[in-house]
């Protein structure tokens, strides 16, 4: 998957989280952060630099909160910060 799906993804999962039953949506969240570990995966194998640097800082952000969402129960503040996390990232066009 690369970047583009995966945010396409996460803002799908985020615009329409709330018709699903509450355990639905925490797995949509666990796949939120297997996406994250797919996409930092893809970006240690890009040349280094600062741009893939941050992405992946940011990745590994979106990861953090979104299990802090999970632990916490607050799903929706998951989704939208994960879409956020991912369109910081800048990468989302590059594919």
């Amino acid at each position: 998957m690369d970047l583009n799906a995966a945010s396409s993804f996460v803002r799908l999962a985020k615009e329409n989280h709330f018709r699903c039953e509450a355990a639905m949506q925490r797995e949509l969240l666990n796949g939120i952060c297997q996406i994250a570990d797919h996409c930092i995966k893809e970006i240690d194998q890009l040349e280094d630099d600062e741009e893939y640097r941050q992405a992946r800082e940011e990745i590994e952000l979106i990861k953090h909160v979104v299990t802090s969402a999970l632990e916490n129960g607050d799903f929706t503040d998951g989704f939208r910060l994960a879409h956020e996390g991912f369109e910081r990232t800048g990468l989302c066009h590059h594919g």
